[in-house]
């Protein structure tokens, strides 16, 4: 299961590895992650664009983590609420 730490620190990496594809990218002339010919928010300057997709990737990293967490943790606890109910009723 996803941890809020784990997400962070996925978050923080990623960003690290989209700097780094950012920097070959001007090097080198290349369209990794779509910078030069955009999908979407085609006027938006490089620099605005590089850092919309950082920041929502990360969020998302976080806010992915959360609903799997969430999820997980409201699915156990109906499973023991349901367990719990079949322990109390007399045989």
């Amino acid at each position: 299961m996803p941890s809020l730490r784990g997400a962070f620190q996925s978050a923080i990496l990623f960003a690290v590895y989209l700097t780094g594809m950012q920097l070959l990218n001007n090097a080198i002339g290349s369209n990794y992650f779509y910078t030069e010919d955009r999908p979407f928010l085609h006027d938006l300057s490089e620099p605005v664009y590089f850092s919309l997709n950082m920041f929502g990737i990360g969020i998302g990293f976080v806010i992915v983590a959360l609903i799997v967490r969430l999820s997980v943790n409201l699915f156990n606890s109906r499973k023991n609420k349901t367990e719990n109910t079949k322990e109390e009723t007399p045989v």
